[in-house]
C-alpha cells in the first residue's frame, strides 16, 4: 500500500456530521519519538463541504486519488 502524501484526496467519516466526506491531505506530522519502534504519522485533512479540519491516523481514511507530486 502506498503511503499517503500531501495533496492526496481521501475519504473519512466526519465527526460532526457522521457522514463520509472527502478532503485533501494538507500536512503530515511524523512522531519521531517512536521512530525506533515504528513511525506514527498523523495527517491533517481539510474538507470544504462540510467545512472540516482534522488530524487523522492512516487507518482513519482511504486514499481515493493520489497527488501528482
Amino acid at each position: 500500500m502506498r503511503e499517503a502524501k500531501i495533496g492526496d484526496l481521501v475519504m473519512y467519516k466526519c465527526a460532526s456530521t457522521g457522514e463520509t466526506v472527502s478532503g485533501l491531505i494538507a500536512d503530515i506530522f511524523e512522531d519521531g519519538l517512536h521512530m525506533s519502534i515504528s513511525a506514527l504519522s498523523m495527517y491533517e485533512v481539510i474538507s470544504m463541504d462540510p467545512p472540516d479540519r482534522v488530524w487523522l491516523a492512516s487507518h482513519e481514511f482511504s486514499v481515493i486519488s493520489c497527488s501528482r507530486s
